[in-house]
């Protein structure tokens, strides 16, 4: 994978505080859907978390309850 492949993929997935906002959650709330599988998330080094896209969309079509 290129260097240019990796920031390409790492653009489409939103961070923790992306997601928040965009779910109107908190960051508790946000964890919960994680440890509960509802949402999918990539550790990138020791601080950066990203969500993925794809369970994000999944979520949001299923509905976050």
């Amino acid at each position: 994978m290129t260097h240019s492949t990796i920031l390409s993929a790492i653009s489409g997935m939103p961070t923790v505080r992306e997601t928040c906002e965009f779910l109107k959650i908190g960051r508790t709330s946000f964890y919960a859907l994680v440890k509960a599988g509802k949402l999918e998330t990539v550790k990138l080094g020791a601080r950066s978390t990203r969500v993925k896209r794809e369970s994000l969309e999944k979520l949001v079509a299923n509905g976050i309850a």
